[in-house]
């Protein structure tokens, strides 16, 4: 199966955090882009295998685990998920509660 969608900011944050981990290492942006290429197939196919957010049970977070790296969605079935947010795990998970569908 295919991605869900991308809020259009989730997507920009998707391709900087390649294009940051490309100019710094090549080898990780590869292993970056094949985990977020996994993990997002994942949130596509199986949306509730995935935590809810502990103050807002219709988002949801795919955590990746070699990369560190979260992405928040929301949509509880396969075909209405869509990508809020790509983002580092150091970066203030709320930066993007503001983004609407």
């Amino acid at each position: 199966m295919s991605w869900p969608r991308l809020h259009p900011e989730a997507a920009v944050e998707l391709q900087l955090s390649i294009h940051w981990t490309q100019q710094r290492d090549p080898g990780a942006a590869d292993s970056l882009f094949e985990a977020l290429d996994a993990t997002l197939t994942r949130v596509a196919d199986a949306p509730c295998q995935f935590p809810t957010w502990p103050s807002d049970p219709t988002i949801r977070r795919a955590i990746l685990t070699r990369h560190p790296y979260v992405i928040y969605f929301c949509g509880d079935a396969p075909g209405e998920v869509v990508v809020m947010a790509v983002t580092h795990a150091r970066r203030d998970p709320e930066h993007w509660r503001d983004r609407s569908i």
